[in-house]
C-alpha cells in the first residue's frame, strides 16, 4: 500500500481519539475517474501547479456509560498536505502527462504547522495523463483534489460561463471516511476580478464513516446533514484557484456491541492553488493540408495531363540546393517562467503550510543537425 494511503496516526484531543485514515481517502471505483481539472485546457510544456489541500472536523459523540450516566465526548482532528506536479510531456492523442509529487501530514502535523525541518519528504508517483475532458485515469494519485470535480467536472466537457447552473456529485475525503456529497452550484463574474468565476454551491450529503470514541469504542456514524462551498475559477488561464467546503450532519452513532448514541459532525475541507508557472506552449500539430488527399490528386488521360509543343525559352532550371539549406533552430527549452500572479481568493489557508516541490521540468532537447 502506497503511503498516500497509509492510516494517520489518531490524535487524543480532549480526552478521545479519532480513528485513522489518510488525507488520500479511498477514491471513487476505477470506473469513475477524477475529473478535476478544467475541461479543453491547453497545457505548456514545463508548466507546475501546487495545491494546497488543509482539512478540519470535530465530532460529538453522546452515550450512556455502563451505569447509565449521559457521557459526551468531542474529538477534533486537522491536517495539511498538499499535491505539486509538472507537465513532462504530451501522448500520441494529445493528453497531458504529469510528474507528480505529494506531501501526506504525518501525527506530528496534527498539532499544528511543524518547522522545516521535521517535515515529510514528497513522495514521487509514476506519470499519470491528463485527458481533454479534464480526466485523470489514475484517479488515486489525486485524491486529495478529488473534491474539484464538484466544480469543474460536471459539465460533459463545457466551459464554466457567467450564469451557469448545474448539479453534480463528488467525494470529500474526510477522516471519518469519503463522503459522497451532491451539490447544486451556481456560477457569477467575482465582484473583485472580472476575470474569476465565483461559485456558489450547496446541498446535501449521507454520512458514512467511523470514529474511536474513548468509552464507547469504534462508533458506525450513519446521518445526513447538508453541504455548502465557495470556489473560484480563473477563467483566462482556466484553472481552478481554489475552493472551501462546509459539511454538518448528525445521526446515529452504533458500537460492536450494538449500543447506540448520537453524534454531531462538523468539517470543513479546503483546496488552493499556491503556485503556478506557466510553461511553454507545446509546438503546433503539422496542418492536415500538408498531407495530401485523394481529392487533390488530379487524374485523366496522359495525353489531357502533357502538353505538346515546343519548350518554353523563359523556363531555367531550379536550384538544387534547397531541399536541406542551413541548420535548423535548436527547439526551445521548457525552462519554466516565473511564477504567475494569482488573483487574491478568499479561501484561507494556514501559514506555514507544508508545500511539495514541484518534480524539475524535462530535459532540454539536443539540437539537430541536417546534413548537406
Amino acid at each position: 500500500m502506497s503511503a498516500t494511503r497509509r492510516a494517520f496516526a489518531a490524535a487524543a484531543l480532549a480526552g478521545c481519539a479519532v480513528g485513522s485514515l489518510g488525507l488520500f481517502a479511498p477514491s471513487p471505483p476505477p470506473e469513475q475517474p477524477h475529473n478535476i481539472f478544467v475541461p479543453g485546457r491547453v497545457y505548456g510544456l514545463g508548466e507546475q501547479q501546487v495545491y494546497l489541500v488543509e482539512r478540519s472536523q470535530k465530532v460529538v459523540v453522546r452515550f450512556r456509560d455502563p451505569s447509565g450516566k449521559a457521557v459526551e465526548r468531542t474529538a477534533t482532528r486537522s491536517d495539511q498536505g498538499s499535491v505539486a506536479f509538472t507537465v513532462e510531456g504530451f501522448t500520441a492523442d494529445g493528453s497531458t502527462v504529469l510528474a507528480v509529487s505529494v506531501i501526506a501530514p504525518t501525527a506530528d502535523s496534527l498539532q499544528g504547522p511543524a518547522d522545516s525541518a521535521s517535515q515529510p519528504a514528497p513522495e514521487a508517483l509514476a506519470s499519470p495523463a491528463v485527458s481533454a475532458d479534464g480526466r485523470i485515469a489514475d484517479g488515486g494519485r489525486f485524491d486529495a483534489l478529488a473534491p474539484a470535480t464538484l466544480i469543474v467536472g460536471a459539465l460533459a466537457g463545457a466551459p464554466i460561463a457567467d450564469g451557469e447552473k448545474w448539479t453534480s456529485s463528488g467525494v470529500v475525503p474526510l477522516p471519518v471516511g469519503p463522503q459522497v456529497v451532491h451539490l447544486s452550484n451556481a456560477a457569477a463574474i467575482w465582484s473583485d476580478d472580472a476575470s474569476v468565476l465565483q461559485v456558489v454551491s450547496t446541498g446535501t450529503f449521507d454520512t458514512i464513516g467511523s470514529v474511536n470514541v474513548q468509552g464507547f469504542g469504534d462508533a458506525t456514524l450513519r446521518g445526513a446533514g447538508s453541504a455548502g462551498g465557495t470556489s473560484f475559477v480563473d477563467m483566462a488561464s482556466r484553472l481552478l484557484l481554489g475552493a472551501a467546503f462546509t459539511l454538518k450532519s448528525k445521526g446515529n452513532a452504533v458500537n460492536a456491541r450494538q449500543e447506540t448514541g448520537t453524534f454531531l459532525l462538523s468539517a470543513a475541507y479546503t483546496l488552493k492553488l499556491m503556485r503556478y508557472v506557466p510553461g511553454i506552449m507545446p509546438p503546433p500539430t503539422p496542418a492536415g493540408a500538408l498531407v495530401p488527399r485523394s481529392e487533390n490528386i488530379r487524374t485523366g488521360p496522359p495525353d489531357n495531363l502533357i502538353r505538346q509543343g515546343t519548350p518554353d525559352e523563359l523556363t531555367h532550371p531550379a536550384p538544387t540546393d534547397n531541399v536541406v539549406h542551413g541548420t535548423p533552430p535548436p527547439q526551445e527549452t521548457p525552462t519554466p517562467e516565473p511564477d504567475a500572479s494569482l488573483p487574491p481568493v478568499p479561501v484561507p489557508v494556514s501559514s506555514g503550510a507544508p508545500l511539495a516541490s514541484p518534480p524539475a521540468p524535462p530535459p532540454t532537447p539536443a539540437p539537430t543537425h541536417t546534413p548537406h
